[in-house]
């Protein structure tokens, strides 16, 4: 998305138009400090233990997606008595425990 040329502002455009792409090393956009934090994370997230809890349904997603049924039969941008959001979230845990 950066102009070609020599006289871009783009650094990458600029070692294209000269002829050594090759050696064009882009510099790291997050310190190194910084990317040992988020690598340290990035790792704890994709273990092998916290994927497989995931595979079996021990998520905190459950209760967004309760949440989002209600609020399908019910719309938020009407307004609904408290005895018909009762039965709405009654109606949608039979689903739920159905479906589960």
């Amino acid at each position: 998305m950066c102009p070609p040329g020599l006289n871009s502002w783009c650094k990458r455009a600029r070692t294209k138009a000269e002829g050594s792409l090759a050696d064009f090393e882009h510099p790291k956009p997050l310190d190194a400090n910084v990317q040992k934090v988020l690598s340290t994370i990035y790792e704890e997230l994709s273990s092998d233990e916290l994927l497989q809890r995931c595979v079996s349904r021990f998520t905190q997603n459950d209760n967004e997606s309760f949440n989002k049924t209600v609020w399908q039969i019910a719309p938020k941008h009407t307004f609904y008595g408290a005895k018909t959001i009762e039965i709405v979230a009654f109606i949608t845990a039979c689903t739920f425990k159905r479906r589960f």
